[in-house]
């Protein structure tokens, strides 16, 4: 199962603006449906305040009576949300104007319009029907530019739709100039909230894309230094153990006679006994027996010095 998103807590008061963007799939129509309780969340609550009218902009207009001029569609839509606006003919076809529905227009029928005029004539009737929260799902998809542009202006956070908001788009310009909040999704299960308007997001994610791209940079960075110092410590000891031992001079110590395995060999044997005595010690019983303990002691304060001359040994040759 694809979680869409988990642990998002918002609160949209009156009057705020909200644009939720993602990539397709990332539940944007899913989250809007259960803020508006038509499906239950997983976990937690959703809960609309009080005197809350909604109105729902879908991306489908099912439901719509296609028989009806456009100006009767307004007229309808007015009467049956806000009884007390009810609209003459002339106040309907004002509407319809504002909506770039001009002259003969008016009269088409809901059924011979296009995707984008119908879109056009919903819209129109939704901003007007005094609702106090609008959402609006992907609504400039069917939309030219002009429409989308009128859009805009009757969204738009001076002088347009004074309400609360949800709006889903892919349109940034539509998001930037109409939104105050954002909720952005990133298909993965995460859900950012952000207080201002999409330029502002954009250009705080652009700067956080940056430094986690020159962070990524300085750890690879970091692990090349390291695997670099790893092999080149590894083929200092290759060629010191590959490396002949010198023949001893005369008067040569015991040390510089061995060969350089033996030297490994022999400081690996008094490494290995000196982490036998410290696992004895460790031992509760050991401290019954104080001779035992001081034999212990002693063992290991010889081996450790005996210890540093093979290292010392074997060090001076892997730098040689």
């Amino acid at each position: 199962m694809k979680v869409l998103f988990r642990g998002l807590e918002v609160k949209i008061e009156r009057g705020e603006r909200w644009g939720i963007i993602g990539p397709n799939g990332a539940g944007k129509t899913t989250l809007v449906r259960t803020l508006l309780g038509e499906i239950l969340p997983d976990a937690g609550s959703v809960r609309l305040g009080s005197n809350v009218k909604v109105g729902y902009y879908r991306q489908t207009h099912d439901g719509l009576d296609l028989d009806q001029a456009v100006y009767r569609y307004l007229q309808g839509v007015i009467l049956k949300e806000a009884p007390a606006q009810a609209m003459s003919e002339q106040q309907a076809r004002d509407l319809a104007g504002a909506f770039l529905f001009s002259g003969s227009e008016q009269e088409k029928m809901l059924r011979s319009l296009s995707g984008g005029e119908r879109s056009r004539a919903v819209l129109a009737g939704l901003l007007a029907s005094a609702k106090n929260l609008i959402v609006l799902d992907e609504p400039t998809n069917h939309l030219d530019i002009n429409s989308a542009e009128r859009l805009e202006d009757a969204l738009g956070m001076e002088g347009g739709y004074e309400g609360t908001m949800i709006l889903i788009s892919h349109d940034r310009a539509l998001i930037d100039n109409t939104c105050d909040h954002l909720i952005v999704l990133d298909g993965k299960g995460g859900a950012e909230i952000f207080a201002g308007t999409y330029t502002e997001w954009h250009e705080k994610d652009v700067a956080r894309r940056k430094a986690a791209a020159r962070a990524d940079e300085e750890a690879k960075a970091k692990a090349e230094e390291a695997e670099r110092q790893r092999r080149a410590a590894e083929e200092r000891k290759r060629q010191a153990q590959s490396r002949p031992a010198p023949a001893p001079k005369a008067g040569a110590s015991k040390l510089e006679r061995m060969t350089t395995e033996q030297l490994e060999q022999k400081i690996e044997q008094m490494q290995a006994r000196i982490r036998q005595i410290d696992q004895d010690m460790a031992g509760a019983d050991i401290w019954k027996d104080p001779r035992k303990c001081d034999q212990l002691g002693a063992e290991r304060q010889k081996l450790v010095a005996d210890l540093e001359p093979y290292e010392f040994e074997w060090m001076r040759r892997a730098e040689s």
